[in-house]
């Protein structure tokens, strides 16, 4: 457990060794979204594609510094080359007039998830105090 999130998200059923609490949270929000229509998921697949390209950004940037503490590693320009175009990629969804630019529902669901994950990190961060992300 790396305790970034709370831990009943986390438990695994016996049977199948799945986190099924998990499973059922994000298949009831995907149920309960269906009944705003195809507007609604529109604005939910938009905004993770966003959030895809933000995750792709930072697990690129987190290859680069690895690269640069273990220097005896493969692959020297790929996580660069990441980093620049997840980034543009991600800078294309706020750049008004792109084709992809997120609108203001998705920019909540955005900002929505985000203060979700940052209340969740600091609930946890101040329950599990030095196991947190380790």
């Amino acid at each position: 457990d790396s305790y970034m999130i709370p831990h009943i998200f986390s438990q695994t059923h016996s049977k199948y060794k799945t986190p099924h609490l998990t499973l059922i949270l994000i298949g009831g929000i995907s149920i309960f979204s269906l009944f705003f229509g195809r507007a609604m998921l529109i604005w939910i697949s938009d905004s993770a594609s966003f959030a895809c390209c933000i995750s792709y950004c930072i697990v690129s940037m987190a290859f680069v510094k690895l690269r640069k503490k273990e220097p005896n590693m493969h692959y020297k320009v790929i996580g660069f080359f990441a980093v620049v175009l997840s980034g543009f990629m991600s800078i294309m969804y706020l750049i008004p007039g792109t084709g992809c630019t997120l609108i203001l529902q998705e920019y909540v669901i955005v900002v929505g998830w985000g203060v979700l994950g940052v209340v969740f990190a600091l609930i946890c961060k101040m329950k599990y105090k030095e196991r947190f992300g380790k």
